[in-house]
């Protein structure tokens, strides 16, 4: 079958990238053809000449960060060529709703997300416009958007359109039910569907170092001060990833996302306030630290009950070294894993033989 998967594959963001080559990985897997629709809601589309085009020679005036954004999306674009079995390029919806498809999985990511404008708010993510006999949602999540946000008419009238339902948290599991009167299946983020050693680099051969994977805006100036304390009391580099930190001592700004896991994999310790940046420390079993923030609560809040790990969690900036200093138990998130991907891909057979 011709498989197309619908998510955001191509933005400057390690765990939306990896996540869509997880169902990639996936649907091959189970003997399809997968296909990833090179489609990017305009206002969503995070390639420096979109910034050019929408931003105009103000860019100009942050020069650096013009020439870092060049360098991302030069560095993306090599993986997906690399890793992503890509369509043609859609320039927009009607040009998307040209080709058919046996099937289209919309998902994982927050790819229902209508809080925020940057994510394009767009009605294909909902079935609009798509020609197919099977229209699955995998995984997809409303992100930090909940039923109190109050749910734009598109969103209500897409969601009925899905064939089959499954989603990556509780939060949009209540919205569906809401809305279709249906309960959806539960399932992990994609990303839990990959084989990392295939994809994984060498040993970057570095000293000793801390890596901060940490969203500009949704973190504390204390939590800063105490991940340099702590990294200067362990005798630790801090490395930075796409995110730039002053404060860091290096900061990677044009990583390919398989060599950001790779930098992971090495790290001494992982702090992080990010979805992905939970599930890569949990796959490569880091001693990590979640700086829990209303952006990813909701997304992520059962996934770590789910796996035992809520003492990976921190809500203030004093519990940053007894979190990291305290070992984990990973039996619990390898048993979440096998069993949850077992879950996904028959969820996955069946709806595609239905």
């Amino acid at each position: 079958m011709k498989i197309g998967i619908l998510t955001f594959h191509d933005v400057f963001n390690p765990g939306a990238f990896l996540q869509a080559l997880g169902s990639q990985t996936l649907v091959r897997g189970l003997g399809h053809e997968a296909l990833v629709l090179d489609y990017t809601s305009p206002a969503h589309r995070f390639r420096a000449s979109s910034y050019l085009t929408r931003w105009g020679w103000r860019m100009l005036y942050r020069m650096n960060a013009w020439v870092q954004m060049i360098l991302k999306d030069r560095a993306f674009e090599r993986a997906r060529k690399r890793l992503l079995n890509r369509t043609q390029f859609y320039e927009s919806r009607e040009q998307l709703s040209q080709e058919h498809f046996d099937a289209v999985l919309v998902g994982a990511d927050v790819v229902w997300n209508f809080k925020h404008a940057y994510l394009g708010r767009d009605p294909v993510y909902f079935g609009e416009g798509l020609q197919t006999d099977r229209l699955i949602s995998f995984a997809a999540s409303f992100g930090d958007c909940s039923l109190e946000d109050g749910l734009p008419s598109y969103v209500r009238e897409g969601l009925p359109r899905f064939d089959h339902y499954s989603v990556r948290d509780q939060n949009t599991a209540a919205i569906v039910r809401e809305v279709v009167k249906e309960e959806p299946l539960q399932i992990c983020d994609p990303a839990f569907h990959l084989d990392l050693s295939e994809i994984m680099p060498p040993s970057s051969q570095r000293a000793p170092f801390l890596l901060v994977y940490l969203r500009n805006g949704a973190f504390s100036p204390e939590l800063k001060e105490s991940v340099v304390s702590f990294a200067k009391k362990k005798g630790l580099k801090i490395v930075a990833t796409y995110y730039t930190h002053r404060w860091a001592d290096e900061n990677l700004v044009s990583l390919q996302p398989q060599d950001w896991v790779g930098l992971m994999r090495d790290a001494a310790y992982v702090v992080t306030n990010t979805f992905h940046g939970s599930v890569f420390s949990i796959m490569l079993e880091k001693k990590f630290a979640l700086d829990y923030n209303d952006g990813i609560r909701l997304k992520t809040k059962g996934m770590i009950e789910a796996m035992g790990l809520t003492g990976r969690t921190i809500t203030n900036a004093d519990q940053l070294e007894s979190v990291l200093e305290t070992s984990i138990d990973y039996s619990d998130a390898r048993s979440f894993r096998e069993r949850e991907t077992l879950k996904a891909r028959q969820f996955l057979e069946q709806a595609l033989s239905a």
